[in-house]
């Protein structure tokens, strides 16, 4: 009777242990389909100076179509601006048509609609502390690394805005790439990492992406901001 316990208790062990492996199998392919679906979506950022000189290099995803998201401070500056596609083509932005130097986020424009693409969705509510998200960038000269960590609690900095903390590492390149939850969907924009005893991560909230898209409408402004606080002479503003 005892051998009998314990060989129906060793089964159960066996089954669970076979299930939890099976449930791991299954999540650990749904985290690379969701990678790989970000993957597509993001940019190499390179800015040129007005010579063609590479100035910097830095991260950017796709909106919609042709329209890609990044951080202010990789553009500023540049006379040019080239986003390299995911397995892919280098193409020039055409335009700069929207941006907010103090939330520290533009928006770029392309002549045309790239191929195999991804255009990633975006959560305008804050994620829940704790929650799983990804980061997919291109640090160090790397491109297209993938970071993955957890929400953290949101600060608010003097100056610049409420910035979410991440867990998720970000180094120099990463700016402009996007934090997103474990379905794909953008919960934020990589923007920073302090360098200090205890390195902190932050990203912009995603509803700076739609702040900024209501915001189109002001294009006057817009360009005349541009113009001033952009070297863009080789590159048309709307």
């Amino acid at each position: 009777m005892l051998a009998l316990s314990l060989r129906q208790g060793f089964c159960c062990c066996v089954y669970l242990c076979v299930f939890l492996m099976s449930f791991q199998a299954i999540a650990k392919d749904e985290d690379s389909a969701i990678v790989e679906q970000i993957k597509r979506a993001v940019v190499v950022v390179t800015t040129f100076d007005v010579k063609g000189k590479p100035l910097a290099q830095g991260s950017g995803f796709f909106i919609s179509a042709n329209r890609i998201v990044t951080n202010f401070h990789v553009i500023k500056n540049s006379g040019s601006v080239q986003v390299k596609i995911y397995k892919s083509k280098v193409l020039t932005v055409a335009k700069i048509i929207a941006f907010n130097d103090r939330r520290d986020i533009a928006l770029l424009e392309l002549n045309q609609s790239p191929a195999n693409i991804c255009v990633l969705p975006i959560v305008e509510s804050p994620p829940q502390e704790g929650s799983q998200i990804f980061v997919v960038s291109n640090p160090r000269g790397s491109s297209w690394k993938v970071t993955k960590g957890n929400a953290e609690s949101v600060w608010d900095f003097q100056g610049i805005g409420e910035l979410l903390q991440i867990s998720a590492a970000i180094h120099p390149g990463s700016s402009g790439g996007p934090v997103t939850n474990d379905k794909g969907q953008v919960v934020g924009i990589a923007v920073m990492r302090t360098n200090s005893a205890i390195d902190l991560n932050f990203a912009i909230p995603a509803i700076a992406i739609k702040e900024l898209q209501e915001n189109l409408s002001n294009d006057s402004q817009a360009s005349n901001e541009i113009k001033r606080s952009l070297r863009l002479e080789n590159l048309n503003t709307h």
